[in-house]
């Protein structure tokens, strides 16, 4: 009984983390673009440690009404062209 009250604890320690975690990125994502600055998913890779941009972009637009826009952008590499989205506040 106590080693699964002990995995209960541990579970939502977790979960806890997490949400916290995305909480701040949400914030800080926020914060970023309301300053003026752009954003690309490369750099909030960098810069906060955010793995999906543009679901926090979606959250920000439907849920706090923000203006987002995003702007394709594009190079070429080895590779071929690439292409990725730019985010700012409109």
């Amino acid at each position: 009984m106590a080693q699964k009250a002990r995995r209960q604890e541990a579970e939502m320690t977790i979960d806890q983390v997490n949400y916290e975690s995305t909480a701040t990125q949400h914030e800080r994502v926020r914060e970023h673009l309301l300053s003026g600055q752009s954003l690309t998913q490369l750099e909030a890779l960098r810069l906060y440690g955010c793995l999906r941009l543009a679901a926090i972009v979606f959250r920000l637009r439907k849920r706090e009404g923000l203006n987002i826009v995003s702007d394709t952008e594009s190079a070429e590499s080895a590779e071929g062209a690439k292409q990725w989205a730019r985010y700012r506040v409109a």
